[in-house]
């Protein structure tokens, strides 16, 4: 259910219809909710799930308050995925104002449950614990120990880690810059259906990156491919792209829909949730 939700949400395969995705999404959360589901059981995925349900808006009214409540549920049994959205949250401010205390105490309870698990070769942690580091959120940032922690989980298969990571060999940052690598690094997550790898390499295409030839039609194609897997960043850049009719031919009307998708998502990674919502007040929306 939660597939189908998501392929009517951003189009996959067909052109997006947000009142079958939330047909979808309904049934999910009754699944999850009734009595005996996951989430009323207290699993922490589970409440994780509907934490994000309430946070997008997907067949619920959208209650950033609601959501953080489901990621507190899932934080007691030691989600260390749930802690980091926590802290997000509250540094941000999504159920209203920012508070750095709060902030402050759920990435400290977040890493004190996931450096065990990174340096016992968990390869989410792994990459969740270079999050970190990459950020400065808890620790020194350091390019150094960003790369390496990036390394370990790539090298375990985690996708988005090698997407990360790819960014350190473009930049120069950490490790010796190396293109190719670079390349390669991206080429390989996004075929495994990373929406990150595949919006960076969108972003390298459409910038004429890491020796790359300019290709919008190319970079739109992969910003598509990165939407429909809910990344943040190729949410943003499809409507970005339908704003200003980069690669595709210009629509408000879409621009708008993708925009308002991506301005939603908390990515307090690259904040193309923030640049989203910035580009809305700024569009010129279409009348109805």
């Amino acid at each position: 259910m939660d597939q189908l939700r998501r392929f009517y949400r951003y189009g996959v395969g067909r052109e997006p219809d947000r009142a079958v995705s939330d047909k979808w999404a309904k049934c999910y959360l009754e699944a999850k909710l009734h009595d005996g589901g996951d989430a009323s059981r207290g699993n922490a995925g589970a409440c994780v799930s509907v934490g994000n349900y309430y946070l997008w808006g997907c067949g619920v009214q959208r209650d950033p308050a609601q959501a953080a409540a489901w990621y507190e549920k899932a934080a007691e049994r030691k989600s260390w995925s749930a802690m980091l959205t926590l802290f997000w949250m509250f540094l941000d401010g999504a159920c209203g104002e920012p508070d750095s205390e709060k902030a402050e105490q759920w990435i400290r309870k977040a890493l004190n449950e996931l450096t065990p698990l990174a340096e016992n070769g968990l390869a989410s942690a792994q990459r969740a614990l270079a999050d970190c580091y990459a950020r400065g959120w808890g620790v020194e940032p350091s390019a150094e120990l960003a790369v390496k922690w990036y390394s370990e989980a790539s090298a375990g298969g985690d996708w988005l880690a090698a997407a990360r990571l790819a960014r350190y060999y473009a930049s120069g940052e950490g490790v010796p810059r190396d293109d190719a690598k670079a390349l390669e690094l991206l080429n390989r997550a996004a075929i495994r259906y990373s929406g990150e790898a595949q919006n960076r390499l969108g972003e390298s295409y459409e910038n004429a990156a890491s020796g790359l030839a300019c290709d919008c039609h190319r970079a739109f194609e992969l910003y598509r491919q990165a939407a429909s897997e809910e990344n943040a960043g190729g949410l943003y850049n499809v409507g970005r792209c339908y704003a200003f009719g980069i690669g595709c031919e210009k629509d408000l009307g879409k621009a708008v829909m993708w925009l308002e998708l991506a301005a939603v998502q908390l990515d307090n990674f690259d904040k193309y949730g923030r640049k989203a919502a910035d580009l809305l007040k700024n569009l010129e929306k279409p009348e109805n």
